[in-house]
């Protein structure tokens, strides 16, 4: 059955013109990391509805696991400009992430053990207008991060 409230839209943007759209079209933001110009955008164009961020990281106990991991599963990530959004096939993107290395990811990405480099990156986010974050842990140790969330990130960024 038909919701008695709509069901609201909330709409990824990558920069000011999908930002304005944002708010004309949607009910929220959604966006990746802090993006501070692309909060201000969609807020400039009207946009009142509540800012989501992903906030993308590979936790592990180990810092070279977590890289590997994240190279291995998440090495777009390094890839500049438009380039991980506009290649057509997996054919391509799997040409280009030839290319990166694990460091490279890991400057791009949270990886490993210390909470620090996360709980910058979040409040990194929140101080630029983001209402509610979304951890997206790369790779398959979910309850391992959730442990990790709960005695070491959680009171240190809800604070």
């Amino acid at each position: 059955d038909r919701p008695d409230q709509p069901v609201p839209v909330i709409v990824s943007a990558f920069g000011s013109s999908s930002a304005e759209l944002a708010a004309d079209i949607g009910d929220g933001l959604w966006i990746t990391g802090a993006a501070a110009d692309t909060i201000e955008a969609y807020r400039a164009a009207g946009g009142k509805g509540p800012v989501y961020s992903q906030l993308t990281l590979c936790w592990a106990t180990d810092r070279d696991k977590a890289v590997e991991t994240a190279h291995r599963l998440w090495a777009f990530t390094a890839l500049t400009g438009q380039l991980n959004q506009d290649l057509a096939t997996v054919q391509h993107i799997e040409q280009a992430v030839e290319m990166v290395t694990p460091e490279m990811v890991a400057e791009q990405i949270p990886c490993g053990p210390d909470p620090e480099p996360i709980v910058e990156v979040a409040h990194e986010a929140i101080e630029a207008g983001v209402d509610h974050l979304y951890f997206h842990q790369v790779g398959s140790d979910q309850e391992g991060f959730i442990d990790f969330w709960k005695s070491s990130l959680r009171d240190e960024i809800l604070s």
